[in-house]
């Protein structure tokens, strides 16, 4: 009797006890969902006038340009560039252009580093070209008696060009600042003027456009 009577009691106190509010409350969710964040991807397009500075043709050249595209995610670039020749001699010209792509390494402070290259073509002419026409007024086959590598009539021979550039950003405002750099022209299909159009070049641009 004792031990039904001590039964009974522990089945009343776990009925008691399962049917309490602490006991029908569920266990609390050990990781919540908090809001989902989005991340909103920044794109924005940058305008770069730009002049170099090195050799072309065996003097000192001056190159005026620039580039223009998209600026994808602050880091990503995709464009155009172009440029001329702006202190060429009577009888030289030299110019190229292409697709430019590029690659920003944002800083923690006001000055970016970018990594691009252009690749494209271009054509020049060499000032004593004038003279050589003058010499051997013949078909176009005795021009290349001196190596010129020329195209066509107009005396102007055609090459193609890959230019890698390491360009330092100063950021002045969101939208507007300096940039410096170094180049290097790779030339190829110019024939024998291929080392004469091809070398180190410096820089300096202004840039529009948000980071």
């Amino acid at each position: 009797m004792k031990h039904t009577v001590l039964f009974a009691a522990t089945v009343l106190l776990a009925v008691l006890v399962a049917s309490s509010p602490a006991a029908a409350q569920p266990a609390p969710d050990p990781q919540p969902s908090g809001p989902m964040k989005v991340s909103q991807v920044h794109n924005a397009f940058v305008l770069s006038p730009e002049v170099k500075f090195g050799r072309v043709n065996g003097r000192d050249g001056t190159l005026t340009g620039g580039t223009a595209g998209i600026l994808l995610d602050d880091h990503l670039f995709i464009g155009m560039g172009g440029y001329w020749q702006a202190n060429a001699d009577p009888g030289f010209e030299f110019d190229y252009g292409g697709l430019v792509a590029g690659w920003t390494f944002k800083g923690s402070g006001p000055v970016d580093v970018t990594l691009s290259a252009l690749l494209g073509g271009g054509s020049a002419t060499p000032n004593w070209m004038t003279y050589a026409a003058n010499e051997l007024p013949g078909d176009v086959s005795s021009f290349r008696r001196y190596g010129m590598g020329f195209r066509e009539w107009d005396g102007r021979t055609r090459f193609l060009i890959a230019e890698p550039e390491l360009q330092l950003f100063f950021r002045i405002t969101r939208r507007f600042g300096v940039a410096a750099g170094v180049s290097y022209r790779l030339i190829t299909g110019a024939d024998s003027m291929n080392r004469d159009l091809q070398g180190v070049t410096g820089s300096v641009a202004i840039r529009f456009g948000s980071r």
